[in-house]
């Protein structure tokens, strides 16, 4: 669906201001649909999650999944967090 830009830029620039980042998400590319089947389907990724680059030092093996959800029009995101491993004095520390 196309959209004005000014629709949207507020948001960026709310995202961009704050030094929040867009996690990639896994699996299919959009996490709402309307009228699908039809020939007015429209499918967007409207579901985030914004870490800061902090939480991606402390956690840069996370994934972020798209789900099923069979009853819904919405599609649950999944966030695995995944700490990275430091290693200190000869042994491994989750950090």
């Amino acid at each position: 669906m196309v959209r004005a830009p000014w629709l949207i830029n507020g948001f960026r620039k709310a995202i961009q201001d704050a030094g929040l980042i867009d996690i990639s998400l896994e699996g299919y590319p959009f996490t709402w649909f309307k009228r699908l089947g039809t020939d007015k389907a429209v499918e967007e990724r409207l579901d985030r999650a914004l870490p800061n680059e902090a939480w991606f030092h402390l956690f840069p093996n996370s994934s972020l999944d798209n789900l099923v959800a069979p009853a819904s029009d919405h599609s649950p995101i999944f966030l695995t967090i995944a700490p990275s491993m430091r290693r200190t004095r000869g042994r491994t520390k989750l950090s």
